[in-house]
């Protein structure tokens, strides 16, 4: 028999053991400490009683991602409660004894749980959202099969309360809860508004549909209500009846007050306002404003978000409301509701006219008085950012497009400082919905599709609705009655490639982690797959890929983030030809091959390739550069790719180097003591060192040929002024085919948390640079939203078709870079004999042996 050393019998036994001894151990003395035992030492019901003006229930139970896991209990009584006279004790699992709990947990000691307020008990590892208003740390939380009681009493003589879950039998993953399976997984529990006193009948509480149970169930990983219970809250004796005549002893204005927190800050408040976003439903509460433009004050806010929704209200109700001031992650709130009053209707006030978003070090100081009231963007905005529409709903606003500073500027001058200071993305535009994977995504319009879409660089007017703080970021919050914010498609898609003029087209492609399946690559399931989860996945970013690469039809195409298994049959590298040529024509693309060991270049699950036309191009040389080679090219960087290519119809040789550079992200202290930056991202001292050495390597023409006509591609995880570029720049005379081309302050090919860059390049040799016709981003992929890729995660079934295309678009999350080369050959000019015979002898016809005269390099 093992025993869990907390467990309630193998206490019985230590204690048994201490009485009489080892050697006086009987099992019918284990059976008589048993059976000694009040009956609530094993059910919980005996002679302890709960005081009458202490009401202790669970008021929320979250079972999330990872260590996100919290209890919260709430005192819904009149009188504080001294924790010291209670516990939650758990079952783990199923219980050894059916009925009995297995851990007795304790409240730290000296806790006390005041009226109207919560307790958070959390996971020590928990988000900091969590941690932020959790009183108490515990290891063990639910997994979603592990019951817990709220108990008052000691662990001879309690009473149970409360249960989330039973002490009965494992219910498998998790307990079914409001007609929701295993709803106690992956999910967060909220206790209804209507709900006032605690339920130790689990079946009860839990019920078997959305009416007849105790709770309201959200998402995995929701936790607004953490903190602070939304539902039925204490209203003390001295508290007088409220009603529409109640004179309000303060105003909006002051408790928002004209600091970053309000001074009244744990006080009791009654508020009069028109309700001018009604958010019920589903942001869990209100905002209300002042009549008749407030206090007249600028530097004071007159509206307020209301944290309640036990009283309908709709947007135009004259309210009357008494609550708590609360400041909820630095938004001044109302919580804590005890009455709401609605005394009729009442004419919305004029939103206030923002005619530009503030820059980033004056946003504080401009949108915080204005925290809580209707504000409305007088001038069109650009998205800048929306890599959480799909999963929050939320957008990044700005007044102007914003580019990483060092790609115009030293990273270590003032001007690259300034520049960010500037900057007037100080703006989130949110759904007013707290839950993850909104469907439909709530913008644009009435919904994304794959054919109503946004982008970044887009513009929107309309935009209007209350002004919320929340997750550290002005919001303005999406508002029933208000018309939806309208699209300007000012950064359209690109349906076809840009013309880029040159007789030959090169192309550095992304192509997002292909990985096409084992035999001989990895299977999707293996952990080194950073690819499609699936067959069915994969099969939509292949199509996603093809399209686009065919498209170009470059005649030679630099492949970055494909899978590192080699070239032969079955390759990811021979995927992508075999489907080119199936989609253009037999033989059209081939692969260059590489001699190396076990068919892969590099140790990284990812490698570059170069694939290539051979009805255009050639290949007459080619070479690697790794840590082999040059100990200054860390075997953190994927090894470089150098191929020579002659030109078909001229003999032109050129050499293509591909490149893809150690990440900005994973920190290079350890490995490479290169000292982290926040200038220009992790392991940039790796990155110039390694740019050192690609540069000293092509000094010594390592494809075997002699030619000095070389273009770098690639991803070089670096931007124009930084150490990587500038060291090609500067020691070894290449140019930024892209700034000459296009401007450094104007060309993006990937876009980061609101930022445009390009860290995919064209860098010539100055003997190539003239050749260049001209160098462009097809703009596919980075200002495009990632819901519209190949993944089927976190999208319903109506989404994964709707969201999807076998279209170019958002195959990848870096744009494919296009370079033009070599001018095209002349047209031929028809002439006749009768325009040469006067300067020429006859030699065949008109003195030439061919009929049409044409020009060539």
């Amino acid at each position: 028999l093992r025993l869990h050393p907390q467990s309630t019998l193998c206490q019985l036994v230590v204690r048994t053991l201490a009485m009489g001894g080892a050697r006086n151990f009987r099992l019918a003395e284990v059976a008589s400490a048993l059976l000694s035992l009040t009956v609530a030492a094993v059910v919980g019901v005996d002679a302890a009683t709960v005081p009458a003006n202490v009401r202790l229930f669970f008021s929320e139970y979250a079972e999330g991602s990872s260590n996100n896991k919290y209890l919260e209990i709430y005192n819904a009584g009149t009188e504080s409660a001294n924790l010291g006279d209670w516990a939650f004790p758990t079952v783990s699992n199923g219980p050894t004894t059916p009925g009995v709990h297995e851990f007795w947990n304790n409240f730290t000691a000296g806790a006390v749980l005041q009226p109207g307020k919560v307790y958070v008990i959390a996971h020590g590892s928990a988000d900091q959202k969590i941690l932020d208003v959790m009183n108490q740390t515990y290891s063990y939380l639910s997994n979603g099969d592990d019951g817990v009681k709220l108990a008052y009493g000691t662990e001879a003589d309690h009473v149970y309360v409360d249960a989330v879950g039973d002490f009965q039998a494992d219910p498998g993953s998790g307990w079914d809860i409001c007609g929701i399976v295993a709803g106690t997984v992956d999910h967060t529990l909220v206790r209804k508004t209507s709900v006032t006193t605690g339920n130790p009948d689990w079946d009860a509480s839990r019920g078997t549909t959305t009416d007849n149970c105790e709770w309201v169930v959200y998402p995995k990983d929701e936790w607004k209500y953490a903190g602070v219970h939304p539902g039925q809250y204490v209203t003390t004796p001295t508290q007088a009846a409220l009603n529409c005549s109640t004179v309000s002893p303060v105003s909006i204005s002051k408790v928002q007050g004209n600091g970053i927190t309000s001074a009244l800050v744990g006080q009791v408040a009654v508020l009069r306002g028109v309700v001018t976003a009604d958010l019920q439903g589903k942001y869990g509460g209100f905002f209300m404003q002042e009549l008749d433009g407030g206090d007249g004050d600028s530097s004071t806010s007159d509206g307020i978000y209301v944290a309640d929704a036990s009283v309908v209200v709709s947007q135009g109700d004259l309210v009357v409301v008494r609550g708590t001031v609360k400041e909820n992650y630095a938004e001044t709130q109302l919580v804590d509701v005890s009455a709401v009053a609605v005394c009729g209707k009442a004419p919305l006030p004029m939103p206030y006219f923002l005619d530009m978003l503030p820059t980033r070090n004056t946003s504080e100081s401009i949108l915080e008085p204005l925290e809580g009231m209707l504000i409305m963007l007088s001038t069109p905005v650009i998205v800048t950012d929306f890599y959480n529409l799909g999963r929050y709903g939320e957008m990044t606003l700005s007044s102007g497009w914003n580019v990483v500073a060092s790609q115009v500027f030293d990273p270590l001058s003032k001007e690259h400082n300034e520049m960010y200071d500037l900057y007037r993305d100080t703006l989130t535009l949110d759904d007013a919905n707290p839950a993850q994977n909104p469907d439909p995504v709530p913008y644009p319009g009435t919904g994304m599709t794959y054919d109503n879409y946004i982008r970044t660089g887009d513009t929107l007017t309309n935009v209007m609705g209350p002004l919320s703080y929340a997750f550290s970021k002005y919001r303005i919050q999406k508002t029933p009655g208000f018309p939806a914010p309208a699209v300007q498609h000012t950064n359209p898609r690109e349906e076809t490639p840009p013309d880029v003029k040159g007789r030959l087209r090169i192309a550095g492609f992304n192509v997002l982690n292909y990985f096409n399946g084992d035999n001989p690559g990895v299977a999707f399931s293996d952990s080194l797959n950073r690819g499609a989860s699936n067959a069915d996945e994969f099969a939509r970013q292949r199509k996603k890929t093809l399209s686009a690469i065919a498209l170009v039809d470059a005649a030679v195409v630099g492949l970055l983030e494909i899978e590192n298994d080699g070239f032969g049959a079955g390759t990811a590298v021979q995927d992508i030809v075999e489907g080119l040529n199936t989609a253009t024509a037999p033989l059209t693309y081939t692969a260059v091959t590489f001699d190396v060991t076990d068919d892969k270049i590099g140790t990284d699950a990812i490698t570059n390739a170069i694939i290539y036309q051979p009805k255009l191009v050639s290949v007459v040389g080619k070479a690697i550069l790794d840590s082999s080679v040059d100990p200054m090219f860390l075997s953190i960087n994927r090894p470089t790719l150098a191929v020579t290519f002659k030109e078909v119809s001229s003999g032109n040789e050129f050499t293509v180097v591909i490149n893809h550079l150690k990440s900005k992200g994973s920190s290079c202290v350890a490995c490479c003591a290169d000292p982290d930056s926040t200038f220009v991202g992790n392991c940039n001292g790796v990155r110039t060192n390694a740019t050192k050495a690609v540069g000293k390597w092509l000094k010594t023409h390592p494809t075997g040929r002699s030619t000095d006509d070389i273009l770098i591609i690639g991803d070089l995880n670096s931007h124009h002024y930084e150490t990587p570029i500038q060291t090609l720049i500067t020691e070894f005379g290449y140019t930024d085919m892209i700034d000459k081309f296009t401007s450094k302050e104007m060309s993006s090919s990937y876009v980061y948390m609101g930022l445009a860059s390009y860290l995919d390049h064209a860098l010539a040799s100055t003997t190539l640079m003239s050749n260049i016709t001209m160098v462009k981003a097809w703009k596919i992929n980075a200002d495009e939203n990632m819901i519209l890729d190949y993944n089927t995660e976190y999208k319903s079934a109506s989404q994964v078709t709707s969201l999807y295309n076998d279209g170019p678009f958002r195959s990848s999350d870096h744009d494919p870079i296009i370079i033009g080369l070599y001018t095209p050959f002349a047209v031929p000019k028809q002439v006749t004999c009768g325009a040469v015979k006067k300067n020429f002898k006859q030699m065949g016809c008109c003195g030439f042996p061919d009929k049409v005269i044409s020009n060539t390099r």
